[in-house]
């Protein structure tokens, strides 16, 4: 009885070694097509926060050896919107951006900043800046949640003319 049981198993083991690539070019001659790749809707990209199209008044800041690319504008609503993206990929986790009305000293974060947003990749993103930075100057600060500690900061005061010219048009 064990000797049938053998050579039945031993039958199935072949046929089994001719079987399975068999079927699998077979699978693999007759799979679909995959579909091409769409353009993404512009309106979920823009309720995402990302920027859809790209800025005329770039302005280009070096914060240490990083690189940002930023303009402001002003929207339907005559609000000031930061747009804002890295050049290069930055390697620290969770960056938030925050508006401080001066720049700061230390390694830590101000009670009184102002979160923007969230700084991903090197995609541009939309920011709603808050009024006060129409009327004083201040610093954009990168912070790294995860490290619970400021990635990198830079001062403003040179876009506030490019907003305020954005406004005007």
């Amino acid at each position: 009885m064990i000797r049938a049981r053998r050579q039945i198993h031993r039958q199935m083991f072949l046929l089994l070694t001719f079987l399975v690539p068999a079927l699998l070019f077979v699978g693999l001659a007759f799979r679909p097509e995959a579909p091409p790749l769409s353009r993404p809707d512009l309106t979920l990209l823009t309720k995402a926060g990302f920027s859809p199209n790209i800025p005329d008044n770039l302005t280009r800041i070096k914060a240490g050896e990083h690189s940002f690319e930023i303009a402001i504008e002003a929207d339907s609503s005559n609000t000031s919107v930061l747009i804002i993206r890295s050049v290069d990929p930055l390697l620290k986790p969770d960056l938030l951006v925050y508006w401080v009305p001066e720049s700061i000293q230390n390694n830590s974060l101000p009670e009184h900043a102002i979160l923007l947003g969230e700084l991903m990749g090197t995609s541009f993103r939309h920011m709603t800046l808050p009024s006060a930075a129409s009327t004083q100057p201040g610093s954009l600060v990168i912070y790294s949640l995860a490290h619970q500690e400021v990635f990198t900061q830079f001062l403003l005061p040179s876009v506030v003319g490019t907003r305020k010219g954005a406004q005007k048009s």
